[in-house]
């Protein structure tokens, strides 16, 4: 117990020095605007995707088995592969990004329309809605609440894929990740842990910020839950 208490101690005191010296701010800053620009296009891609997988005998066969191997590599061996691919730079960074969100967000999105009630397809189809036309206006609205759980699996996968190419990759690219190696590279287990720390608190409150009063608005829109206040 002695031993907790004094790694935290060490920890909070290693933010303390990280936020007087102008190093903890910039470094979360750096890391966000990396995730959103990552996050954000990994969405673009991922959902518009996700909502083609069902409609063609051929992604389902194909693109979607690939999509679930990619899903299942971890972040650090996606990181060679983006700098084979796009060298040692910053565009790597994103790359690892999208490799990560991608296929988690595409699979997420295909399976949440695979799971809408046949009787609504059914109902779309007596009423002229067939194809494209039945996916966006009926099986979309209705798979809503797993786009969201889709959506913020990805943000997951991202942020994880992120943190591990910030930390591994040879770009010296300032960010909370960077954070982590210098403390790892400094064999220093204040500032490693007060950049883990740090990781959690931010994937918490992109959570609970972002993602949850969203998931409740959707859900309270379809009578699920009560409407949020």
């Amino acid at each position: 117990m002695m031993a907790f208490l004094q790694a935290l101690a060490d920890s909070l005191r290693a933010l303390g020095g990280l936020w007087s010296d102008g190093t903890l701010l910039p470094a979360i800053g750096h890391s966000l605007l990396r995730c959103l620009y990552g996050f954000g296009a990994s969405v673009a891609i991922g959902v518009p995707l996700g909502v083609l997988l069902p409609l063609s005998a051929l992604l389902r066969r194909v693109v979607r088995p690939a999509l679930s191997a990619v899903q299942s590599l971890p972040a650090a061996a996606l990181v060679p592969v983006a700098v084979v691919l796009l060298g040692e730079s910053e565009w790597a960074v994103y790359a690892v990004v999208l490799l990560g969100a991608v296929p988690s967000i595409a699979v997420g999105v295909a399976a949440s329309l695979d799971q809408v009630p046949p009787l609504l397809a059914r109902a779309g189809w007596s009423l002229g809605s067939g194809g494209l036309h039945q996916i966006l206006h009926v099986r979309v609205p209705a798979a809503l609440p797993g786009f969201v759980a889709a959506v913020r699996q990805g943000w997951t996968f991202g942020w994880r894929a992120l943190m591990t190419a910030e930390l591994i990759t040879s770009v010296p690219l300032p960010g909370v990740g960077r954070l982590l190696d210098a403390g790892k590279q400094q064999d220093d287990l204040a500032l490693v842990l007060a950049a883990v720390a740090v990781i959690l608190a931010i994937g918490v409150a992109v959570e609970w910020l972002l993602f949850t009063p969203v998931e409740r608005r959707v859900l309270a829109a379809r009578g699920l839950v009560n409407s949020p206040a």
